[in-house]
This record gives structure tokens, C-alpha cells and sequence, in this order.
């Protein structure tokens, strides 16, 4: 039998010693002292752990702290350290929690999400032989959120833990708990604990989940899309200007740019007085926020930069990381300024105004009332067939720019499945947005490479400026990183036509063309 855990919530008029003594179990209950524990409950700000179906908890108990990792559905302890939870898992010692928990956080903060104060009565089964066959945890809890009192109290719960190679002893306390005591099997205590101080779980998300309708007014699609940006916004500022991890401002500076992409692609759509007054501020959003997020890349791939060196060589390019630390706080401060500034949270407010607003036909163009479903298609046909008129000229001999103007035609296209991909079969429509994102991603790299190198030289300059004695060593280390960027550039022009040929093959093709082609009688709305 796979070794879960069964959570049962008791009965108001039940308390922990009067469950314990209706248990009829064979063999000899043994009751531990009751302890108490302050547990707290981390996990990202987008729920990376959630959506593994896990959580990292924090324990502090009479002068002991310790970290254990479980599973979300049956508590199974994953991997334990005894310490407290650290801000990022790269703080980690080395050890299977930092390997477990490294791929699936990253580069994300730890958060705290919720707080426990347990009075926990723990008591194992022993069989005739002494050995122990089953474990019973009993939890009495107040939560709150985190550093904030306990003060609502949560029903108590009974957690039954079997011990491998037992079997009919977790058998019997299951059949006793719900047969004969009518207890109702019960979810994760995190799950109870949110719901009580009024936090649902997985409350935020990067990725747009809406849910349009083929038949609904182009206007109203817009306005729905529109205000799930400004959710996404509204919900990373703080964590921008805190500066809490770099992805706050990865998916702020995203939700802008589909905004702008979105004025852009439906601008017969949108009341052109509304473009004419929000377009300059939502520009100014992707300026400023620009240099502190290229500062922000840099940071993430020094890693990758200092592993790509000989090890003799990578100490001397301690320098340069120094250099964009120092730079990237600068930037940021300048960037907190800005996004706290009156200028950006009028601009905020106004957006939000004219989004709470319902659509009146007399100020929105007449295309505002058309329906969605034959609007997308088009728009989404016209970009598709503009990839794959631009990716089938290119030749081996085609420059850069080519690649990055393809790389540009890629991102539009996308941002349009991904606004509209609720109106289309969900499995075809995610293949094809996951088919489009390979390769902007490999185009991106490509034009990355490229950026990276030129910035890398621009950076040994202002190193030099900034600190003229400087070793030597740093800046043939640093040519030596940009040299190396090059080299994969060339391979990734290389790999492209391979690349492009996988996404635009017969197969994708025909499912495009059955999805997104419009019908002939339609006409175009710009």
C-alpha cells in the first residue's frame, strides 16, 4: 500500500483525549507529551510549489527551528533542513532540499503566505512485539496571516500516519474514524488555513486564464483582456519597487508590452481619444522600466557567463558582477522613484477608470460591437501568414536584423493566440502557441547573443572608466565571454532553418488554417 497520510477534521464536542479514548485499535496507544509549534507556510508569489503539489513549512518549537518540504496531498515529508526558510533557494546549503526545490523556484523570492500557532498531541500504535504501527497526530491551530496574531481559531483535525509495511493497522483507524465516528476525510491544513484569513490559494499567475466567447462584442473582449493586464501590473508594483525578485518585473514589463501590443493590433477597435492619452503613458511604463530589467538579465546569467570560462579564469570575472549589482541598484532605486511617482499611479488610476467603465457605443468606433471570434481569426491569420511569408525568404546569408524583425512578427502573432486562445480548441491552440514560443525563443537567443555581447563590451568600458586599475586579466576574461557569445550565435543561426521548418511543417500549417483562416465574406477591421 503507497504510505499517505488521512486528515479528519473532529467534532466541536469531541476534544483530542476523548478521540483518543473511542479508538479500538489492536495493540497499545502511547501519548506524547502535547507540544506547541509556530509553523509558516512559504511559497513564491505565482505558486511554484502549490502547482507541484507541495509546500515548504517553517517550524519553530521550543527554541528549535527547522524546515520541512512535504507534499501537499498527504503531507509525505520530501526533504527536511534543520534551519529556517532562506529568501532565495540559492541560500541553501547543499543538500536534497535545495536540489529538490531549485528547479522548480528558481530565481523566485520565498514567501511567507500564512501562519499557524499548533498545540499538536501525537500518540503511535504499538503492537505485542513493541513495534510501532501507525501514528496519529492530533492539531489544535489558530492562523493569521503572516506576522500578524493567530487569532482565528481552526476546527481541529486528526492525521493518521502509516508506517510501511503496516498496512491493517491504518486500515482499521480508517474504517473506525469514518464508519464508526462519522469523520469526513478533510483536505491540507494550508488549504483551511488560507480559506480562514481569507486568501485563496494560487491567487495570482503570470499567465493570462481568461474565458471569452466567439459571439461577444470585440469592445468587451478588449476591455476583459485589457483589465487582466492591469491586474497583473497593479498586483507585481509593489514587488517591483520592494525589488523582491527580478521576476516582479519580468511579468510587470510583460503585462505592458501586451497592453501596447493590444492598442496596436485592435486600434479600430479601441476609442482612438483613449489610444491618444494612454499610448505615450504606457510607453513611458516600458522606457523606465527597461534598464533595470537588462541589469536584472545580466545578474541571471552571470552564472552561466562565469561557467562558460576555463576555471583558472572565472574568479576575474568577479569585477563585472560587482559592476552590475552596483548598477542595478542604482537603476532600481531610480525605478521605485518612478513607479511610486504621481505621474504612474494616475496614470494607473485613469486606466483603471476607463476599464471599470462599461462600453458605450456612441464614444467606441463602430468595430467595438462586432463580434470577437471572426475579428481574432483574421487578426491572427494575417500575422500567421506574415511568419511564415517572412521565415520561408529568409536564406542562410540573411542578417541579423532579419531574424530580429522575424522575432518581432513571432511575438505579436503570440501575444494574439494567447488573448483569443479560449475561443479555439484548447489542445490545438496551446500546441500551436507552444510550436510559435520555440521558436521565438530560439530567435530570441539569437538576438540575445548578440545584445549581450555589445552590452559586454559597452560594460568593460564604463568598468574602466569607473575603476582604471583594473587588472588586465579582467578584460581578457570578459573578451574572452564575449567571444564565446558569438561563437553561439553562429550555431543558433545555423539551427534556424531546422527550427523555422519544425514550426511552419504541413501538420501545423493545417491545423492553422482550419482554426484561424477566415471565411471569405469577412472583411478586415484596422
Amino acid at each position: 500500500m503507497k504510505a499517505v497520510s488521512h486528515q479528519y477534521l473532529l467534532p466541536d464536542n469531541l476534544d483530542p483525549a476523548g478521540f483518543l479514548d473511542q479508538l479500538e485499535l489492536p495493540g497499545q496507544l502511547r501519548v506524547s507529551p502535547v507540544v506547541y509549534v509556530t509553523r509558516t507556510c512559504y511559497d513564491t508569489f505565482d505558486w511554484r510549489l502549490r502547482a507541484n503539489h507541495s509546500c515548504l513549512v517553517e517550524e519553530q518549537q521550543a527554541g528549535s527551528l527547522h524546515t520541512r518540504w512535504l507534499r501537499l496531498d498527504d503531507a509525505t515529508l520530501l526533504a527536511k533542513l534543520n534551519s529556517g526558510v532562506p529568501r532565495f533557494v540559492a541560500d541553501l546549503p547543499p543538500s536534497s532540499l535545495r536540489t529538490g526545490l531549485a528547479p522548480l523556484v528558481e530565481m523566485r523570492v520565498l514567501l511567507p503566505v500564512v501562519q499557524l500557532q499548533v498545540r499538536a498531541m501525537s500518540a503511535r500504535l504499538v503492537d505485542k512485539q513493541g513495534k510501532t504501527v501507525l501514528r496519529l497526530v492530533i492539531d489544535q491551530a489558530r492562523v493569521g496571516p503572516p506576522g500578524a496574531p493567530c487569532t482565528q481559531v481552526l476546527p481541529a483535525r486528526v492525521c493518521l500516519n502509516p508506517v510501511r509495511g503496516y498496512c491493517k493497522p491504518l486500515l482499521l483507524a480508517v474504517k473506525q474514524l469514518q464508519e464508526v465516528l462519522g469523520l469526513a476525510p478533510t483536505g491540507p491544513l494550508i488549504d483551511t488555513a488560507l480559506q480562514t484569513i481569507g486568501r485563496p490559494p494560487e491567487d495570482y499567475s503570470g499567465k493570462l486564464n481568461l474565458s471569452l466567447q466567439a459571439e461577444m462584442p470585440a469592445g468587451e473582449a478588449a476591455r476583459i483582456i485589457l483589465q487582466a493586464l492591469l491586474r497583473t501590473m497593479l498586483q507585481n508594483l509593489e514587488g517591483v519597487c520592494a525589488d523582491l525578485d527580478s521576476e516582479f518585473l519580468h511579468d510587470f514589463r510583460v503585462a505592458v508590452r501586451r497592453t501596447r501590443s493590444l492598442f496596436s493590433q485592435l486600434k479600430g477597435v479601441l476609442p482612438p481619444q483613449v489610444l491618444k492619452v494612454f499610448r505615450p503613458g504606457f510607453r513611458w511604463l516600458g522606457q523606465i522600466t527597461g534598464p533595470t530589467r537588462d541589469l536584472d538579465v545580466y545578474l541571471l546569467k552571470f552564472p552561466a557567463y562565469r561557467q562558460s570560462l576555463e576555471t583558472d579564469m572565472q574568479a576575474e570575472l568577479q569585477p563585472l558582477h560587482d559592476f552590475l549589482v552596483r548598477h542595478q541598484r542604482q537603476e532600481q532605486r531610480k525605478l521605485a522613484g518612478l513607479l511610486r511617482s504621481a505621474r504612474c499611479r494616475q496614470l494607473l488610476q485613469d486606466w483603471q477608470s476607463f476599464l471599470e467603465t462599461p462600453m458605450d457605443e456612441a464614444t467606441w468606433p463602430g468595430p467595438a460591437t462586432s463580434p470577437i471570434g471572426a475579428l481574432a481569426s483574421r487578426k491572427i491569420w494575417k500575422a500567421y501568414c506574415k511568419v511564415l511569408q517572412v521565415g520561408d525568404a529568409l536564406a542562410a546569408d540573411s542578417d541579423a536584423a532579419a531574424l530580429h524583425a522575424l522575432r518581432i512578427d513571432c511575438k505579436k502573432l503570440r501575444y494574439l493566440m494567447e488573448f483569443f486562445a479560449s475561443i479555439y480548441p484548447g489542445k490545438e491552440v496551446r500546441r500551436q502557441i507552444k510550436e510559435l514560443k520555440a521558436l521565438q525563443d530560439h530567435l530570441g537567443d539569437f538576438q540575445d547573443l548578440e545584445v549581450q555581447a555589445n552590452a559586454l563590451r559597452d560594460f568593460g568600458h564604463a568598468m574602466q572608466a569607473e575603476q582604471p586599475d583594473l587588472p588586465g586579466d579582467v578584460f581578457m576574461a570578459m573578451g574572452v565571454l564575449i567571444d564565446s557569445l558569438y561563437k553561439r550565435q553562429s550555431i543558433e543561426r545555423q539551427n534556424f532553418s531546422g527550427r523555422f521548418a519544425r514550426f511552419a511543417r504541413p501538420g501545423n500549417r493545417k491545423i492553422c488554417h482550419g482554426m484561424f483562416k477566415p471565411s471569405p465574406s469577412d472583411k478586415d477591421v484596422r
